[in-house]
């Protein structure tokens, strides 16, 4: 047994109660192990700061337990003979603190990281609702109650009435809505990730599953599977994946009848007349509700708002009673605002508030105030912006409108 091995037995002896030789205690004082009198000077600090009582049995069995258990789990357990000597008040503290001495830590600590975390508005769970500084459960989808706004590591991201998001471990993911998106990160869409470095960008998720992203700053790269990756520079707006239309049947020419040749005699034939048959009207193919909405933003996104006012129309007339029908009153009044008619655009964003939709509603009244202002409307205007805030108290238009 060397002097460090004897130190520390003589000193879990005297804990446990056995009493010393003057030898014993005389080495024990004169000890000049480093070891050991770094060991004595965090025992008896802690013994100080714990404010020691008499040891009760209770406590010297809890010690006895807790040194056990990790002497099952470790190889060389810490010494207890100090720790026991603390008395009741610093057992528990003890404990805890002999193990973490005990135990290799790291040379940097880091904080846990924190989920997406909600900043403002609402979100719903399920029927719950999880509100301004509520945690994003990872995997679960999360439909906005009004705008919203989440926070994640470097990211914000800020969505509208109704669209749908959850959290994931590579990052935020939307499936259906709209969401602007600012910081260092990863947005997950149905066409890929998009991840950008100090950039902001929009996207807008259809009910078909396409989307439209418009970069605002910075570059955004979208990595999708079995690809290449893609770079989209600030200003960019497009589509990133668009559902064809389905094209009209081919209909095939007639072969024409081959000519006699002149040297050959031409016998005349009899043939009794036909009845010429009806022909069946060719059946026109009508694209669905979702190709129309997505080929229009493929238009507006190309710039070509004339083209995508024509398909909006052509989806109201063709689909009247479907849900990208009545969305389409909103974009329809954005196309108009982009071409500078307001009252075109005051138009369509009444038509889709009078159709009792409420997905789109939120937007629709950011439209309407800017329509108004486009028109100089002004105390129709501010009716209009203290209308948005009573049902919207937390939109993210809030601000924009009050600086019109």
């Amino acid at each position: 047994m060397n002097d460090l091995e004897r130190w520390e037995a003589l000193v879990d002896d005297e804990a446990c109660g056995d009493s010393l030789t003057g030898e014993a205690r005389a080495f024990i004082d004169a000890c000049d192990i480093a070891e050991a009198q770094s060991e004595r000077a965090v025992y008896d600090a802690l013994s100080a700061a714990a404010k020691p009582g008499p040891v009760a049995d209770a406590d010297l069995r809890a010690a006895e337990q807790t040194m056990a258990r990790w002497s099952a789990d470790k190889t060389a357990a810490p010494r207890r003979g100090r720790l026991i000597a603390l008395g009741s008040a610093a057992v528990a503290i003890a404990a805890a603190l002999a193990l973490w001495i005990a135990t290799p830590q790291p040379t940097t600590l880091e904080a846990d990281p924190v989920g997406a975390q909600v900043t403002s508005g609402s979100l719903m769970l399920d029927n719950a609702a999880l509100g301004a500084g509520a945690t994003l459960p990872v995997g679960r989808w999360v439909v906005a109650q009004n705008g919203a706004c989440i926070r994640s590591d470097a990211t914000t991201s800020c969505v509208t009435q109704g669209t749908r998001v959850r959290a994931r471990d590579e990052g935020l993911e939307i499936s259906e809505g709209e969401l602007d998106f600012e910081g260092n990160g990863t947005l997950l869409t149905p066409d890929g990730a998009l991840t950008t470095q100090s950039g902001a960008f929009n996207v807008s998720v259809a009910s078909d599953g396409s989307v439209v992203l418009t970069v605002e700053s910075g570059h955004v790269t979208l990595t999708a599977p079995g690809a290449e990756d893609r770079e989209f520079a600030a200003g960019a707006s497009r589509p990133l994946g668009v559902v064809a239309m389905a094209a009209p049947p081919r209909v095939h020419e007639p072969i024409p009848a081959v000519e006699p040749s002149a040297h050959e005699p031409v016998e005349a034939v009899h043939t009794p007349a036909k009845t010429p048959r009806a022909r069946k009207p060719r059946e026109r193919v009508v694209p669905t509700a979702a190709q129309l909405l997505s080929e229009a933003r493929g238009h507006v996104a190309a710039g070509e708002d004339r083209k995508a006012l024509a398909l909006y129309r052509d989806l109201r007339r063709s689909h009247p009673k479907s849900s990208a029908a009545r969305a389409a009153n909103v974009s329809i009044g954005e196309v108009h605002l982009r071409l500078g008619d307001g009252k075109s655009a005051l138009k369509a964003f009444d038509a889709y508030l009078n159709t009792g939709s409420r997905a789109l509603t939120e937007e629709a009244l950011w439209g309407r105030i800017r329509a108004l202002h486009r028109l100089g409307r002004a105390q129709q205007r501010d009716a209009a912006i203290a209308r948005l805030v009573a049902k919207f108290p937390d939109s993210v238009y809030r601000k924009r409108a009050a600086a019109l």
